[in-house]
């Protein structure tokens, strides 16, 4: 047995003597959260699942007496850059998706207060319930996926970008102290200004390990009088990079206020066909005979070609309009006048996406119905309803079902993910789409593609690459492809944004300058460097297992 294990037994002891003791996992019941969809290994100490902060701030006291590495992790969904799993070997995982209390709605102001464990379906059923005026901004990736884990990493909404919706955080520093960001909670402004007076704590939590957090206050987004969702679809590079310049200047010109989501064909497939296929698995007599299929295989080329056929383009762009229906209209006006020539340009709303289905049911159109089901998930998503169907894009490249397809760490499914940021100009998409294709090519791997705009001037590309787990070849030949691409994008200027567990060693490439004063906060707040070593911090990482 190794020094970390020999020295973990007096620590847990230590935890299972505190007042209200927390429930610890070791040995056999660790298995459970050995998997993640990178298949990477880590060695795993001990899991405490805990349910306070007063449980946690008497765990910190004592992983710095007893020296023990803790890795905090919200519901960890951070799927396709490492899930619940740590950066280094011999932690022990403070599991705190039980702290789950929303602890205050506003719905004068808009704002909630939230614990680590609050979800993404949890927060928008209870704005649903007391029929608040505003909604909460989600992402794709999944329900049950935690609000504050994803706007710790700086992760990507469909209106907004989540580290810009934060106001405050109550943070457990590594040295045992406990802060609250900006001003502190008896002052009428707190949970309205997120800077305070003096220097701006906040930033320092997004991306770091210096804290556990315990709570946050999160900005709300007004429910608007119209909310409708727009597609805009293009065939070649050329009109790929347009239609990014066009998309530019419309935020410039504050005609968009949105997040806009641009998905290769890749990304479009292996989302919206696993939603009809699961669809037409319920409806026994779903095709007529002249489309019914010999077999599975032949089901999802028809299915694929479907998708293609209604998508009308190579590339498609989804963004939402919100406002009065004066607003509304008039930004589809400006919209259509703008990217008409070079794109094929289509608005859906709630009550359009009904009467269409109406219409596609009435005159037995199977192709038009079983698409519009298909992007009801994704027009809800603009609008802050979360989905679980965008996992199944996880699972469809390999196979047609699976009974594990809400867990993707435990089943034999992969994807890693990486996400450079470009700068949003033609130039910048085309050297993007150059460094793709010839490492995709050269490992013969083939790349799903989205590409987010995050204020106006900057997207995020998001790269994936499916595998499966089982498959030592593909398994490699998707890691290698990871890790290459991330360097071409580093060497041509266009760093990541956030990064997996595999490649944290990169982020020192980004800005070297910063690093040595970021180990200088660390000694601060975290002396005996107990929270999450090695992430986002300067220290050697381990090499993979």
């Amino acid at each position: 047995m190794n020094t970390a294990a020999n020295k973990i037994q007096p620590f847990i002891t230590a935890v299972q003597n505190i007042e209200h003791p927390p429930v610890i996992l070791q040995n056999e019941d660790l298995k459970p959260f050995l998997h993640n969809t990178l298949d990477l290994a880590r060695e795993l100490l001990a899991v405490i699942q805990v349910t306070n902060a007063l449980q946690i701030a008497a765990i910190v006291r004592l992983a710095n007496i007893y020296r023990v590495a803790l890795y905090p992790i919200s519901t960890g969904k951070n799927w396709g850059l490492g899930s619940r799993t740590p950066v280094m070997d011999n932690c022990v995982l403070l599991d705190t998706h039980a702290m789950n209390k929303i602890q205050e709605i506003n719905t004068e102001f808009g704002y909630a207060r939230i614990e680590p464990g609050v979800t993404q379906a949890q927060l928008a059923q209870a704005l649903v319930d007391i029929n608040a005026p505003f909604f909460i901004d989600v992402t794709g990736s999944g329900r049950d996926t935690s609000i504050i884990g994803n706007t710790l990493e700086r992760g990507t909404a469909y209106n907004s970008l989540r580290a810009e919706t934060l106001i405050n955080m109550e943070v457990i520093l590594g040295n045992g102290e406990t802060i609250t960001t900006g001003y502190e909670p008896g002052f009428k402004v707190a949970n309205l200004y997120p800077y305070g007076i003096g220097p701006d704590m906040l930033g320092l939590f997004l991306q770091s390990n210096f804290g556990i957090c315990i709570s946050a206050c999160i900005k709300l987004l007004p429910r608007q009088e119209f909310h409708t969702a727009f597609i805009a679809s293009v065939n070649t590079r050329n009109e790929l990079m347009i239609l990014v310049d066009r998309l530019r200047e419309l935020f410039d010109a504050k005609t968009l206020n949105c997040i806009v989501h641009i998905g290769n064909e890749r990304r479009r497939d292996i989302s919206l066909t696993p939603i009809i296929f699961n669809l037409l698995q319920k409806q026994k007599s779903h095709l007529n005979d002249r489309d019914k299929p010999a077999s599975a295989e032949q089901e999802r080329l028809i299915l694929e070609n479907v998708v293609r056929d209604e998508s009308k383009g190579s590339w498609s762009a989804v963004g939402s309009i919100m406002g009065s229906k004066e607003q509304v209209a008039t930004t589809q006006k400006i919209l259509k006048r703008k990217l008409n020539n070079i794109a094929k340009v289509s608005f859906m709303d709630n009550k359009k996406h009904s009467l269409l289905s109406f219409i596609a049911n009435l005159l037995s159109l199977q192709r038009k119905t079983w698409f519009l089901h298909a992007i009801q998930p994704l027009i809800g998503l603009t609008q802050g309803k979360p989905t679980d169907e965008m996992l199944r894009s996880i699972y469809w490249p390999s196979q047609n079902t699976s009974e594990n397809w809400l867990n993707p760490d435990s089943s034999n499914s992969g994807v890693y993910f990486c996400a450079p940021l470009l700068p949003m100009n033609s130039s910048a998409i085309h050297s993007a789409l150059t460094i793709i294709e010839q490492h995709a090519n050269d490992l013969s791997v083939k790349p799903a593609i989205t590409m987010n705009t995050l204020r106006g001037c900057v997207l995020e590309c998001v790269i994936s690459i499916d595998f499966i787990k089982s498959d030592e070849l593909l398994k490699n030949s998707a890691h290698q492809f990871i890790s290459d691409v991330l360097d071409s994008f580093i060497a041509a200027g266009y760093p990541p944004y956030r990064i997996d567990i595999g490649n944290m060693n990169k982020i020192f490439k980004t800005n070297k300058s910063i690093w040595p004063i970021a180990s200088q906060l660390k000694a601060a707040f975290d002396p005996n460097n107990i929270i999450a070593p090695g992430r986002y911090s300067l220290q050697e990482i381990q090499p993979l297992k």
